[in-house]
Protein backbone atom coordinates (compact mmCIF):
# COMPACT_ATOMS: atom_id res chain seq x y z
CA UNK A 1 0.00 0.00 0.00
CA UNK A 2 1.36 3.43 -0.95
CA UNK A 3 1.56 6.12 1.72
CA UNK A 4 -0.85 9.03 1.54
CA UNK A 5 0.25 11.99 -0.63
CA UNK A 6 2.85 14.00 1.23
CA UNK A 7 3.42 11.33 3.90
CA UNK A 8 6.96 10.04 4.50
CA UNK A 9 7.75 6.61 2.99
CA UNK A 10 6.99 3.69 5.27
CA UNK A 11 9.94 1.74 6.66
CA UNK A 12 10.72 -1.34 4.59
CA UNK A 13 11.12 -4.83 6.03
CA UNK A 14 13.77 -6.68 4.02
CA UNK A 15 15.21 -10.18 4.49
CA UNK A 16 17.59 -10.20 7.44
CA UNK A 17 15.74 -7.70 9.60
CA UNK A 18 13.61 -10.07 11.67
CA UNK A 19 14.75 -12.59 14.26
CA UNK A 20 13.59 -16.16 13.69
CA UNK A 21 13.18 -16.50 17.44
CA UNK A 22 10.55 -13.76 17.71
CA UNK A 23 7.44 -15.21 19.40
CA UNK A 24 5.18 -14.16 16.54
CA UNK A 25 7.29 -16.28 14.18
CA UNK A 26 7.22 -19.52 16.18
CA UNK A 27 6.56 -22.70 14.24
CA UNK A 28 3.44 -24.03 15.91
CA UNK A 29 2.44 -27.59 15.01
CA UNK A 30 -0.18 -28.34 12.42
CA UNK A 31 -3.60 -28.13 14.02
CA UNK A 32 -2.47 -25.46 16.48
CA UNK A 33 -2.65 -22.32 14.37
CA UNK A 34 -0.89 -22.97 11.04
CA UNK A 35 -1.58 -25.19 8.07
CA UNK A 36 1.27 -27.21 6.55
CA UNK A 37 1.51 -24.66 3.73
CA UNK A 38 1.74 -21.77 6.20
CA UNK A 39 4.45 -23.55 8.19
CA UNK A 40 6.43 -24.18 4.98
CA UNK A 41 6.13 -20.51 4.00
CA UNK A 42 7.28 -19.40 7.47
CA UNK A 43 10.23 -21.79 7.41
CA UNK A 44 11.33 -20.42 4.04
CA UNK A 45 10.89 -16.86 5.29
CA UNK A 46 12.99 -17.56 8.38
CA UNK A 47 15.69 -19.17 6.24
CA UNK A 48 15.82 -16.11 3.98
CA UNK A 49 16.24 -13.89 7.04
CA UNK A 50 18.89 -16.19 8.48
CA UNK A 51 21.03 -16.44 5.34
CA UNK A 52 21.14 -12.64 5.03
CA UNK A 53 22.07 -12.24 8.71
CA UNK A 54 24.80 -14.86 8.61
CA UNK A 55 26.30 -13.61 5.33
CA UNK A 56 26.26 -10.03 6.63
CA UNK A 57 28.42 -11.04 9.60
CA UNK A 58 30.43 -14.00 8.28
CA UNK A 59 30.71 -13.19 4.58
CA UNK A 60 29.46 -15.36 1.75
CA UNK A 61 32.17 -18.00 2.08
CA UNK A 62 31.86 -18.15 5.86
CA UNK A 63 28.10 -18.72 5.81
CA UNK A 64 27.61 -22.46 6.27
CA UNK A 65 24.28 -24.22 5.98
CA UNK A 66 24.41 -25.51 9.57
CA UNK A 67 24.94 -21.98 10.86
CA UNK A 68 22.10 -20.67 8.72
CA UNK A 69 19.79 -23.42 9.99
CA UNK A 70 20.72 -22.68 13.60
CA UNK A 71 19.95 -19.00 13.08
CA UNK A 72 16.63 -19.86 11.41
CA UNK A 73 15.68 -22.39 14.08
CA UNK A 74 15.20 -25.25 11.61
CA UNK A 75 16.95 -28.55 11.03
CA UNK A 76 19.04 -29.62 8.05
CA UNK A 77 16.26 -31.88 6.81
CA UNK A 78 13.88 -28.93 6.80
CA UNK A 79 16.40 -26.82 4.91
CA UNK A 80 16.63 -29.41 2.14
CA UNK A 81 12.86 -29.69 1.94
CA UNK A 82 12.82 -26.11 0.67
CA UNK A 83 16.19 -25.44 -0.98
CA UNK A 84 18.63 -27.65 -2.85
CA UNK A 85 21.68 -25.62 -1.85
CA UNK A 86 22.93 -22.51 -0.09
CA UNK A 87 23.19 -20.87 -3.51
CA UNK A 88 19.49 -21.38 -4.17
CA UNK A 89 18.64 -19.83 -0.80
CA UNK A 90 20.97 -16.88 -1.43
CA UNK A 91 19.28 -16.18 -4.76
CA UNK A 92 15.83 -16.48 -3.17
CA UNK A 93 16.74 -13.98 -0.44
CA UNK A 94 18.08 -11.55 -3.03
CA UNK A 95 14.96 -11.83 -5.20
CA UNK A 96 12.66 -11.29 -2.22
CA UNK A 97 14.56 -8.23 -1.03
CA UNK A 98 14.89 -6.62 -4.46
CA UNK A 99 11.15 -7.04 -5.04
CA UNK A 100 10.46 -5.10 -1.82
CA UNK A 101 12.99 -2.40 -2.72
CA UNK A 102 11.39 -1.80 -6.11
CA UNK A 103 7.94 -1.69 -4.51
CA UNK A 104 9.13 0.82 -1.90
CA UNK A 105 10.88 3.08 -4.42
CA UNK A 106 8.05 2.97 -6.97
CA UNK A 107 5.50 3.55 -4.20
CA UNK A 108 7.37 6.60 -2.94
CA UNK A 109 7.66 7.97 -6.48
CA UNK A 110 3.95 7.46 -7.20
CA UNK A 111 2.62 8.59 -3.81
CA UNK A 112 2.66 12.41 -4.10
CA UNK A 113 -0.41 14.29 -5.24
CA UNK A 114 -0.98 15.11 -8.90
CA UNK A 115 1.10 18.04 -10.07
CA UNK A 116 4.15 17.18 -7.99
CA UNK A 117 7.28 17.80 -10.03
CA UNK A 118 9.34 14.97 -11.42
CA UNK A 119 12.29 16.20 -9.38
CA UNK A 120 10.34 15.93 -6.13
CA UNK A 121 9.13 12.46 -7.06
CA UNK A 122 12.66 11.37 -7.87
CA UNK A 123 13.86 12.75 -4.54
CA UNK A 124 11.20 10.77 -2.69
CA UNK A 125 12.13 7.60 -4.55
CA UNK A 126 15.86 7.95 -3.86
CA UNK A 127 15.22 8.79 -0.20
CA UNK A 128 12.99 5.73 0.15
CA UNK A 129 15.83 3.56 -1.19
CA UNK A 130 18.40 5.12 1.14
CA UNK A 131 16.16 4.76 4.18
CA UNK A 132 15.24 1.18 3.32
CA UNK A 133 18.89 0.18 3.17
CA UNK A 134 19.84 2.18 6.27
CA UNK A 135 16.98 0.54 8.20
CA UNK A 136 18.05 -2.92 7.01
CA UNK A 137 21.85 -3.00 7.47
CA UNK A 138 22.16 -6.77 7.15
CA UNK A 139 20.39 -6.80 3.80
CA UNK A 140 22.32 -3.72 2.67
CA UNK A 141 25.61 -5.57 3.15
CA UNK A 142 24.23 -8.78 1.64
CA UNK A 143 22.78 -6.87 -1.34
CA UNK A 144 25.58 -4.43 -2.11
CA UNK A 145 28.78 -6.12 -0.92
CA UNK A 146 28.47 -9.90 -0.62
CA UNK A 147 25.90 -11.01 -3.18
CA UNK A 148 28.02 -10.28 -6.26
CA UNK A 149 30.52 -12.89 -5.00
CA UNK A 150 27.95 -15.66 -5.47
CA UNK A 151 28.92 -16.50 -9.05
CA UNK A 152 27.44 -16.14 -12.51
CA UNK A 153 23.79 -16.44 -11.49
CA UNK A 154 24.26 -13.70 -8.92
CA UNK A 155 25.93 -11.44 -11.46
CA UNK A 156 23.00 -11.99 -13.82
CA UNK A 157 20.59 -11.05 -11.03
CA UNK A 158 22.52 -7.83 -10.37
CA UNK A 159 22.50 -6.93 -14.06
CA UNK A 160 18.76 -7.59 -14.26
CA UNK A 161 18.17 -5.36 -11.22
CA UNK A 162 20.23 -2.57 -12.76
CA UNK A 163 18.34 -2.94 -16.06
CA UNK A 164 15.05 -2.64 -14.17
CA UNK A 165 16.39 0.49 -12.46
CA UNK A 166 17.22 1.93 -15.88
CA UNK A 167 13.58 1.50 -16.82
CA UNK A 168 12.47 3.39 -13.71
CA UNK A 169 14.61 6.38 -14.64
CA UNK A 170 13.74 6.19 -18.33
CA UNK A 171 10.05 6.29 -17.39
CA UNK A 172 10.38 9.57 -15.50
CA UNK A 173 8.97 12.57 -17.30
CA UNK A 174 11.40 15.47 -17.85
CA UNK A 175 10.67 18.85 -16.32
CA UNK A 176 8.70 21.35 -18.37
CA UNK A 177 11.02 23.06 -20.82
CA UNK A 178 13.73 20.40 -20.51
CA UNK A 179 14.65 17.92 -23.17
CA UNK A 180 14.83 14.20 -22.68
CA UNK A 181 18.01 12.84 -21.11
CA UNK A 182 20.44 10.88 -23.23
CA UNK A 183 19.40 7.23 -22.66
CA UNK A 184 23.06 6.23 -22.67
CA UNK A 185 23.59 8.39 -19.57
CA UNK A 186 20.91 6.66 -17.50
CA UNK A 187 23.00 3.48 -16.95
CA UNK A 188 25.87 5.73 -15.87
CA UNK A 189 23.58 7.35 -13.29
CA UNK A 190 22.29 4.06 -11.89
CA UNK A 191 25.75 2.48 -11.82
CA UNK A 192 27.19 5.57 -10.15
CA UNK A 193 24.53 5.57 -7.44
CA UNK A 194 24.96 1.81 -6.92
CA UNK A 195 28.74 2.20 -6.60
CA UNK A 196 28.48 4.97 -4.02
CA UNK A 197 25.99 3.01 -1.92
CA UNK A 198 28.25 -0.05 -2.06
CA UNK A 199 31.20 2.03 -0.88
CA UNK A 200 29.33 3.43 2.12
CA UNK A 201 28.08 0.00 3.18
CA UNK A 202 31.47 -1.63 2.69
CA UNK A 203 33.04 1.04 4.92
CA UNK A 204 30.48 0.44 7.67
CA UNK A 205 28.61 3.70 7.03
CA UNK A 206 25.21 2.17 6.24
CA UNK A 207 23.38 4.33 8.79
CA UNK A 208 24.66 7.42 6.96
CA UNK A 209 23.09 6.52 3.60
CA UNK A 210 20.18 9.02 3.89
CA UNK A 211 22.73 11.84 4.18
CA UNK A 212 23.73 11.11 0.58
CA UNK A 213 20.39 12.43 -0.71
CA UNK A 214 21.54 15.99 -1.59
CA UNK A 215 24.60 14.83 -3.53
CA UNK A 216 22.71 12.04 -5.27
CA UNK A 217 20.00 14.50 -6.28
CA UNK A 218 22.58 16.89 -7.74
CA UNK A 219 24.12 13.96 -9.59
CA UNK A 220 20.77 12.74 -10.93
CA UNK A 221 19.73 16.23 -12.01
CA UNK A 222 23.02 16.69 -13.84
CA UNK A 223 22.30 13.52 -15.80
CA UNK A 224 18.52 13.88 -16.20
CA UNK A 225 18.52 17.63 -16.70
CA UNK A 226 17.81 17.13 -20.34
CA UNK A 227 20.86 18.53 -22.09
CA UNK A 228 22.64 15.23 -22.42
CA UNK A 229 25.80 17.28 -22.99
CA UNK A 230 28.70 17.59 -20.59
CA UNK A 231 29.56 21.10 -19.45
CA UNK A 232 33.12 20.08 -18.59
CA UNK A 233 35.73 21.86 -20.70
CA UNK A 234 37.83 18.97 -21.96
CA UNK A 235 41.28 20.11 -23.04
CA UNK A 236 43.60 17.98 -25.14
CA UNK A 237 46.46 16.45 -23.10
CA UNK A 238 49.75 18.30 -23.08
CA UNK A 239 52.60 16.60 -24.93
CA UNK A 240 54.17 13.90 -22.79
CA UNK A 241 51.20 13.79 -20.38
CA UNK A 242 49.06 10.68 -20.37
Amino acid sequence: MNPAPGAPPESAVLPGLRDARDPDRSLTPVGHGYSREEIAALQQDRLRDAVVQVIATEGLEGAHIKTICARAGVGLATFYEHFHSKQELVLAAYDAGVAVLFEVVAGAYDAPAAGTTSRDRTERGILALLRALADNPAFARFFLVEFAKAGREAQERVEASLDASFELFNGMEPEVGAGSPDPEMVPMLVSGVYGQLERYVRLGRTAELPTLLPSLMRFSQAVLGGSGVSTINLQPPRPGVI
